[in-house]
């Protein structure tokens, strides 16, 4: 069964880390620029960035992204069951500061929360646990263009 504290905890994950392998390829990039250049400077601030969202446990970036989950289930799950776990779980995060409001009604130009902007690809496996990727789409950002499970 996915639980909501699973998905709380997959945005948190995705908004405030980054995987290894790209902080690795940073800290290797940035020893390659010349000391006080503005690559190398700006890279030293991404480091910085990257530690305080993961000490602090804050998002990395202002914009956390339009929701979209990826998810493999077996034949006996409920995709309506899943969903609504997702979307009961959304403003949690939102309120634990782990997910932005990123819906906007185009004519009110009010906020109407992720729940009408969520994206959801449902697919069935023979394996006989669910996996649920989330994926964080924004022009803002491009660190969040990555996938966690």
């Amino acid at each position: 069964m996915i639980k909501q504290r699973d998905i709380i905890g997959l945005y948190k994950k995705l908004v405030t880390e980054v995987p290894p392998y790209i902080e690795s390829a940073i800290n290797e990039s940035i020893q390659k620029e010349q000391r006080g250049s503005l690559a190398w400077d700006t890279q030293r601030k991404y480091l910085l960035n990257l530690a305080i969202a993961k000490d602090e446990k804050i998002p990395i970036c202002q914009d956390t992204g339009i929701p979209k989950f990826l998810i493999k289930l077996p034949r006996r799950y409920s995709t309506r069951d899943v969903k609504n776990t997702i979307l009961d779980a959304m403003p949690i995060a939102t309120e634990e500061a782990y997910a932005r409001q990123s819906g906007i009604d185009p004519l009110s130009k009010k906020e109407t929360g992720n729940e009408g902007i969520t994206t959801f690809y449902f697919d069935e496996w023979d394996n006989k646990y669910p996996q649920v990727s989330l994926l964080l789409k924004n022009s803002i950002c491009r660190n969040l263009f990555m996938t966690f499970s």
